[in-house]
């Protein structure tokens, strides 16, 4: 069981990594990223497999920074609700 203060502060890094993946200078980069990707992977011949082979690569680990900073978000939601039952449990033991 996390403290109040670990909860707490789970919260506030989803905050900051929602604000960041909501940053429309981010979004635009990341938009680019993806498209420069696509339109390579587009371009490519049906004997250009270690090209395709690179922009796999690139694709998921694009992915994977996403991913990374989409974990705090959710990691937040389920601080938000633990702090939200640990509060409604504390009040049920005080009534």
């Amino acid at each position: 069981m996390k403290t109040s203060r670990e909860l707490d502060d789970a919260i506030l890094e989803g905050h900051s990594a929602r604000s960041f993946l909501q940053n429309p200078q981010f979004q635009q980069v990341i938009g680019a990223l993806e498209d420069d990707i696509y339109n390579a992977w587009l371009n490519t011949q049906p004997q250009d497999v270690a090209v395709r082979e690179q922009l796999w690569v690139k694709w998921h680990a694009l992915e994977e920074i996403l991913r990374g900073l989409r974990k705090p978000i959710t990691e937040s939601k389920i601080a938000a609700a633990e702090k939200r039952q640990n509060l409604y449990k504390a009040n049920q033991e005080t009534a």
